[in-house]
């Protein structure tokens, strides 16, 4: 075999792992990436009282033996993405969605592994999961797996490529598939607009991407379609046309070897070359002649402006139009962003185009300006007009010396964060890399999408004409438009288009520059100390770097130094609980309005700091208040010192208007939840289990009626009593960390009280429990069924039995219930935790008019008493064993980031569990498993659980209120069975006071 051997990419300083590019024979290219274990010591010295609720310390237990010193190595996932360059563009004129359903055929089985679960099935057993989605000139399919069967997983995966059974008795279910999928997507609003876009464009560009069943049954008998997509496989899927990244712990010689074996049968093909046309020929003239109102599902108000620029992919190294976004979306002083938001008329200004997309391609570039709009932002739309439209003459007037300056500060930040960028996940990564190799040149394949590399002044000069040309489409997503005269094809969106008005052409006329808005200022916020604090020992230890609980008053303060990824960041994290949140449905809405506040008056000060890495988040929490800070350890500290100051001083700033327009925000966020069906569910749910949680409905009535007074009396006195969780973690010392939460005290100046562990409801075992409850979205076609078994009180034993049922359900609950009987397209089982309660949980979202909630509840009770019991009794020594292996491992695996490091540890603080080395727990618990324990506890405890079952039920008409406001009203409905087995619920508020409470609980350690 004649492998070639091409120039390896570009990488961080920061990143070790290892990097080899090769071309196989047939054309197929590989990337291949090593990466290391990464080992840790063992933790057995360290102690656990196992007697209930009460943690003395964390710790582990090792595995080993002996009495030596022991160490446990982490494993990363295997991980492997393939590319094919063909996607939506290239379906057939008359079979719409082809490229998409062939994607979802190519899963269903091989010559060599003919069963249609095959591949999922082994992935499953052995720690991993696969996926696939098809974009506009790409399909991607990826997976991953622990290290030792990555060699089987490939030989399987590969198959799908070399000789894919697609069979006839397949197709019919798959076509239900993809119109599973597309009415679970059928009300975002984001596609709707695209495929209204798409109507206006020419050839490949206005197909319909994801296909249904009217495009793939309807208007196609089964033969055509069958032999269509047969050809569209032949013709795509050949060696020449793919891109395959493969990330191990395994040798770069090795994953080599690996590749020839597996995929040199891929067969190779002729690629025929599109025709060549302007990029102006891909849309229609009259996309840029109307204004198109387009009313959405949920209640939002938006404007988009989309210009039409050439294809930009090959100018990756520039990334003018980036460059371009990127002053245009600024939100520091000067910008167009922090005028809207200060006169109150939008809430927040993005731009750009995304890469490798219908925005952005081979063919052309769609550059957009989107704004979302306050309701005084829409009635006085003809400001905000001008607004964009002096920006946009801001950006021609201004010197190229003065662009040149800012690129190259944009330049500097890029640079400094791809070298010290933190590893990626095993499986982000190749897919990223994989999408990358089919656009960029091989030494580029990394840094093509992440570097600044160079100011080209005749690249920026040409996209900012093309922006001042006052040629764009104009789409405004609102619900306030008199008529809509037009439906679009496929998703049914109501829309209007009227010529271009005179007073708009007026504006854009006689534009003028502002004082108002100037390129961005220097950036006090770039760091310059990169200093990493940790050494690390040239001798092993035995000692685990676990947070430590640091004594100091008023503050519950850990800190973890980091010592592993050596980088020069860091995170702070605080909750701030306060029963002034968590009293009432009212004061959650409060917490919100405060939240909300705090940010508006910081994103001119802070926005600086996000482009110079760093990250800030304020939001409202179940008990209170929660700040993230993230990046750079050198500037997080003055960040918390400016948002700390913030918090005290905020109910003198805030202004009537200003609140206005968050209650209005607060209203239309939580419509927009509310709408949703599984969020809708969730909340039914949660509301009924946990004693603190409040009912999203409730908390949308009480928005109604607040008053300025509140929101300004409720910011003076909630940092007056609070109990104050931080952790400071990463690349800071001891000293910095009581520095840091010693400032926030002084800053905050509270009452320090005990916030008490919060319970959990009882859910009756007498009979089922049953809510009914409408969608209350208009005219929805899908359902959500989660049934919900409260199994008890948390301890490792029972989390990892749950788990362990749950990893054997996964598979034949998809193929089942999914792939064979096509119930829905988003079908789950989950673990459940709910304030020291254990549960499980299937959720399944199906389509009103197949099935209706009641069937799938009998459904989903009969695949847990006879499918599943079958596949369990089924269940040999070798496959059990197999499991067990492959959860061990993923107990096992190495953060390969800061962020998922810092959550885990934030979660245990949080939770006020503090089990940092739960997961070796876990591990340990479930290496001492024999089959007969997790058959035993299926049957005599999860089989026996109470059950809550919330099914949320589509609807065809119209569930608003009679005066029809759009006001969403909640709908319980009667039984919807002819039996009375079941406790129907018809009073959420009365059903569950009447519910007792558990005790406070914490997990208890029983090993």
């Amino acid at each position: 075999m004649n492998t070639t051997i091409l120039p390896p990419p570009i990488k961080s300083k920061s990143d070790k792992k290892e990097y080899r590019l090769i071309k196989l024979d047939n054309g197929l290219q590989a990337l291949l990436i090593h990466h290391e274990f990464d080992e840790h010591q063992s933790i057995e010295d360290h102690t656990v009282d196992k007697g209930k609720n009460e943690v003395v310390s964390e710790s582990d237990d090792s595995e080993e033996e002996d009495d030596e010193e022991k160490t446990d190595e982490r494993e990363k996932l295997a991980a492997v993405a393939l590319n094919i360059g063909v996607g939506s563009f290239q379906d057939p004129n008359d079979i719409q969605g082809l490229a998409h359903f062939v994607e979802h055929m190519i899963f269903m089985g091989s010559e060599k592994y003919p069963k249609e679960n095959e591949l999922d099935q082994f992935l499953s057993s052995n720690g991993g999961g696969s996926n696939a989605h098809t974009e506009c000139e790409y399909t991607l399919f990826y997976f991953d797996i622990v290290e030792e069967s990555l060699s089987d997983a490939l030989e399987r995966f590969a198959s799908l490529f070399v000789t894919p059974l697609m069979l006839r008795s397949s197709m019919a279910r798959e076509v239900e598939a993809v119109e599973s999928e597309f009415q679970n997507n059928i009300n975002d609003d984001d596609n709707r607009i695209i495929q209204i876009f798409a109507s206006k464009a020419n050839g490949g560009v206005s197909n319909f991407t994801w296909g249904n069943s009217k495009t793939l049954k309807d208007e196609i008998d089964a033969d055509k379609l069958y032999k269509a997509a047969h050809e569209f496989r032949k013709k795509y899927y050949i060696a020449n046309n793919m891109y395959l990244c493969i990330e191990s712990a395994d040798s770069l010689d090795n994953l080599q070897s690996l590749v020839e074996k597996h995929f040199s049968n891929v067969s190779s093909g002729t690629l025929l070359k599109s025709n060549e046309i302007s990029f102006e020929s891909n849309f229609k003239n009259d996309f840029f002649d109307k204004i198109i109102y387009v009313k959405p599902k949920g209640d939002k108000c938006k404007i988009y402006l989309t210009f039409l620029m050439p294809s930009l992919e090959n100018q990756y190294k520039t990334k003018s139009h980036d460059y371009l976004a990127y002053i245009i979306q600024h939100e520091g002083v000067g910008s167009l962003n922090s005028y809207l938001k200060r006169n109150l008329l939008a809430l927040r200004v993005d731009a750009g185009s995304d890469d490798q997309s219908f925005e952005g391609n081979s063919l052309y570039t769609l550059f957009g300006i989107e704004i979302i709009l306050t309701e005084k932002g829409y009635e006085n739309i003809n400001e905000v007009y001008k607004a964009i439209f002096s920006v946009l003459l801001m950006l021609k007037s201004t010197p190229i010396e003065q662009h040149k300056k800012c690129f190259n500060e944009l330049k500097q930040l890029h640079d400094t964060s791809f070298d010290y960028s933190e590893e990626k996940t095993s499986s982000d990564n190749t897919e990223t890399l994989a999408v990358n190799m089919r656009v960029y040149k091989p030494q580029d394949i990394i840094t093509g999408s992440e570097l600044y590399e160079k100011f080209d002044a005749e690249m920026i000069t040409k996209l900012i004409d093309i922006l001042n040309e006052g040629k764009f489409n104009l789409t405004i997503l609102t619900d306030k438009h008199e008529k809509y005269q037009s439906t679009e094809k496929w998703f049914g969106t109501e829309y209007d288009e009227i010529d271009f008005p005179e007073h708009i052409k007026n504006l854009w006329n006689n534009r003028q520059l502002s004082d108002e808005f100037h390129m961005p200022p220097t950036n006090e916020f770039i760091c310059s100390n990169f200093e990493i604090i940790y050494k690390p020992k040239s001798e092993s230890s035995n000692e685990i770097n676990l947070p430590i609980k640091i004594e100091e008053d008023d503050i519950e303060l850990w800190y973890k130094l980091d010592e592993k990824f050596l980088l020069p960041h860091g995170f702070i994290s605080c909750y701030l609980l306060s029963p002034r949140s968590y009293k009432s449905a009212r004061n959650i809405v409060l917490t919100s309005l405060y939240s909300m506040s705090v940010k508006h008056y910081l994103t001119e000060r802070l926005y600086p700091a996000l482009c110079a890495g760093l990250g800030y988040t304020i939001s409202a929490a179940e008990k209170g208040l929660l700040i993230k800070l993230s990046g750079y350890n050198e500037k997080l500290p003055l960040l918390l010192d400016i948002i700390a100051k913030e918090l005290r001083k905020i109910a003198s700033r805030i202004e009537p208007c200003v609140f206005e327009m968050y209650r209005e925000q607060c209203k239309r966020n939580g419509y927009n939840n509310l709408i949703n069906s599984k969020f809708f569910n969730r909340d039914c749910r949660l509301s009924i289990v946990e004693e603190q949680h409040h009912f999203s409905f409730s908390q949308y009535k009480e928005a109604d009626d607040i008053t300025f007074d509140e929101v300004v009396n409720f910011a003076k006195t909630f940092p007056d009593e609070l109990d104050v969780k931080m952790m400071v973690l990463g690349n800071f010392r001891k000293s910095e960390a009581i520095d840091i939460a010693r400032t926030f005290k002084e800053n905050l100046k509270y009452t320090v009280i005990n916030d008490p562990l919060s319970r959990a409801r009882k859910i009756p075992s007498t009979r089922p429990n049953v809510l009914y409850i409408k969608s209350p979205m208009p005219n929805d076609k899908n359902s959500t069924i989660t049934n919900y078994y409260q199994i008890g009180a948390s301890s490792i034993k029972l989390q990892c039995l749950i788990e362990f049922v749950e990893k054997l359900m996964e598979e034949p609950l998809f193929d089942i219930l999914r792939t064979k009987e096509q119930l829905g397209y988003a079908i789950s089982c989950s673990h459940r935790a709910n304030n020291g309660i254990l549960g499980f949980s299937l959720t399944l979202q199906i389509q009103e008019e197949k099935f209706t909630t009641v069937a799938v509840n009998e459904r989903i009770e009969k695949f847990l008493r006879d499918d599943f019991q079958t596949v369990l009794d089924k269940l040999t020594d070798e496959e059990f064993e197999t499991v067990q292996s492959s959860l061990i491992k993923l107990k096992k695996m190495e953060e390969v980031e800061m962020e998922t490091e810092n959550n885990r540890l934030w979660s245990e603080i949080t939770s006020s569990e503090y089990l940092f080395t739960r997961l070796d727990f876990e591990a340990e618990m479930i290496n001492r498993f024999k089959k007969q324990d997790v058959l035993e506890f299926y049957k005599n405890s999860l089989l026996k659980a109470p059950k809550l079952s919330i099914q949320v039920i589509g609807n065809k008409g119209s569930d608003f209120d009679d005066e029809n406001t759009g006001v969403p009203i909640m709908k319980i409905l009667e039984n919807q069975t002819a039996n009375d087995d079941d406790n129907v619920i018809t009073d959420i508020i009365e059903f569950k006071n009447q519910l007792e409470l558990f005790d406070a609980y914490r997990t208890i350690v029983d090993l």
